[in-house]
């Protein structure tokens, strides 16, 4: 998970703060579509998923569609959610809420991981139930919150009651003014909690 949580921290920083300055990422969905580019060319051996959908209703999480998941064969090892408005003030509640909820999940058996109706995979899944529906969650499970605003957003302020209890990466940015780029990161985990009490 180190190696994933380190790549994903310089795809922010760098390639993705490069392509921010150049203007080519200005919206939300360019921003989905320049990360998984980018995590296809860093993480070759691993699958990354656009808005699977992961059927976790028995965690009260019912069916949540993540913007983008990193999985290694029948294992996921990475959910990220990005919200991105960056001349804006953010409302990430629901990113937060489904990050969280995944604690409750644990390395769970059988979870269903939805793909793409009318593919041919999707036929295959609908009538094998032993091909691509089950997988289990990483034991220590990255979860991703990417962030980008205008400065003075609370989402630089996240408070430890509404971060994930463990393994909970957050990669910030705003803008100041019109060309002012600020770019962070903080990683959270359950060790760092208790050295903290």
């Amino acid at each position: 998970m180190e190696e994933i949580k380190k790549k994903v921290t310089r795809i922010w920083e760098n390639e993705i703060r490069d392509a921010l300055e150049r203007g080519e990422v200005i919206i939300e969905k360019q921003l989905h579509a320049e990360m998984y580019h980018q995590l296809r060319l860093k993480f070759p051996k691993y699958k990354i998923w656009t808005a699977p959908t992961l059927y976790l209703k028995k965690y009260d999480l019912d069916r949540i569609k993540p913007d983008l998941v990193i999985t290694n064969d029948q294992e996921i090892l990475a959910v990220i959610q990005m919200k991105f408005r960056p001349w804006e003030f953010l409302d990430y509640k629901e990113d937060l809420r489904i990050l969280t909820g995944l604690d409750k999940v644990g390395k769970a058996k059988k979870i269903k991981l939805g793909m793409v109706p009318f593919s041919s995979i999707w036929k295959e899944q609908k009538t094998k139930e032993e091909n691509n529906l089950n997988f289990t969650m990483a034991e220590n499970l990255l979860k991703v919150l990417v962030t980008g605003s205008k400065i003075g957003c609370h989402s630089l302020e996240l408070k430890k009651v509404e971060k994930p209890s463990s393994n909970f990466l957050h990669l910030f940015g705003y803008i100041e003014g019109e060309t002012s780029l600020f770019f962070g990161n903080s990683f959270y985990d359950e060790e760092e909690k208790v050295n903290e009490q």
